[in-house]
């Protein structure tokens, strides 16, 4: 085929159509930059608190079973006013339960990253230390070793 357009009107008309066709690249590049992953948040879970929790959770059964093993001690050997020992059997039972939901909250609460569960973890652990401090200095009767294992 002949074509009567001289070469520098096509020309023309190449560097006419060029910016359509830049058009479309920037809309392929604008495509292809909103496809990038964007970069991960910094993650706010402790590897250390985890590891704490991890060792409190078997810390907690032990110090359970020791406290209710001296309590026992404790029920054959002193004589303890009438229904005091029954009290302090059931909030040590109380306070392992209540120890072991702070734990679970805590280990979830930093694995999710969710401030809510973290917070009622730092509120939970409030009235274990005074849970702690209970059966450290105020028992009807207390031992060296409670003393040692608070």
């Amino acid at each position: 085929k002949f074509d009567s357009k001289m070469p520098g009107e096509e020309d023309q008309n190449v560097n006419a159509n060029q910016p359509q066709d830049n058009a479309g690249k920037n809309d392929k590049d604008k495509k292809n930059q909103q496809k990038k992953p964007k970069p991960l948040d910094k993650p706010r879970s402790s590897l250390a608190l985890q590891i704490l929790l991890y060792f409190d959770y078997f810390f907690s059964i032990f110090y359970g079973i020791v406290t209710l093993v001296l309590l026992i001690y404790k029920s054959f050997e002193l004589i303890y006013p009438s229904s005091v020992f029954e009290l302090e059997v059931t909030f040590l039972i109380l306070f392992w339960i209540w120890q072991l939901i702070k734990i679970f909250l805590g280990s979830k609460g930093n694995k999710t990253e969710t401030n809510l569960t973290t917070l009622f973890f730092v509120i939970l652990t409030i009235p274990s230390i005074f849970g702690f401090c209970f059966y450290m200095l105020l028992q009807t009767y207390v031992l060296v070793i409670e003393i040692i294992l608070n």
